[in-house]
């Protein structure tokens, strides 16, 4: 059985960039490869993230701060 998918997915649009599948912010465009891990980083950080940055990095976190 394959692994649930990230709400980070929600936040990125898929697109071809010179031959390459990338993933788009929908917010403020920057684009990343697949990791999901990096993307997600960048929208607990991201400035235009409708929901704020402080909010989506409270959502990113683990108890414990780890």
């Amino acid at each position: 059985m394959p692994r649930a998918l990230s709400n980070v997915w929600r936040h990125f649009t898929p697109a071809n960039v010179q031959g390459k599948s990338v993933y788009v912010c929908k917010y403020c465009a920057k684009t990343y490869m697949k990791n999901a891990t990096k993307m997600q980083q960048h929208i607990a950080k991201c400035k235009k993230n409708p929901q704020g940055p402080k909010h989506a990095a409270d959502r990113s976190s683990t108890p414990g701060g780890n």
